[in-house]
């Protein structure tokens, strides 16, 4: 999945009961090798093992729709660029059809409040979903150091309840 900011996002996905592992890195684009200093058309992006008899693929899909914007194209909140563009990237044919197909993919949704707007404006949500590619991962520990463990006091995702 891609939701932005790959290190909040994977803070909060690998604490839900059932994910059995996470990894962060860059998918879905035309860098061979991405790195995080060149990572081109990549979105960054979390792999996901988890155990389906715990958690079901679309209950993780409603939680990662709760964690960041879907709404807005190549952006969460103050980051801009096709590296934070929301997607999905399925690995079976299950996972694309049967799961996502209740969600609301094309239909409005209340998100919100984005600058400007009212309280409660409806917006579509604006997710890719596509098959799932090679993940380039990044250094975690890098992250961490760098990223996560310094802002731990402020909201890392934009709608981190």
């Amino acid at each position: 999945m891609a939701g932005g900011c790959f290190g909040a996002c994977k803070d909060l996905i690998r604490k839900m009961p059932g994910v059995v592992s996470t990894r962060v890195g860059y998918s879905g684009g035309d860098v061979a090798h991405a790195t995080y200093r060149n990572h081109g058309t990549h979105a960054e992006a979390i792999e996901i093992v988890f155990n389906p008899s715990v958690l079901s693929f679309r209950e993780l899909l409603e939680f990662f729709f709760q964690i960041h914007d879907p709404t807005t194209p190549n952006r969460q909140g103050n980051d801009r660029g096709a590296s934070y563009r929301s997607g999905i990237y399925y690995s079976t044919e299950t996972q694309n059809k049967r799961p996502c197909k209740p969600l609301p993919m094309s239909t409005p949704l209340v998100f919100g409040p984005h600058s400007g707007d009212r309280a409660g404006t409806r917006r579509r949500i604006l997710a890719s979903r596509t098959r799932a590619s090679r993940l380039f991962r990044t250094l975690p520990w890098w992250l961490h150091r760098h990223y996560v463990r310094p802002n731990w006091h402020t909201p890392l995702c934009l709608n981190q309840r």
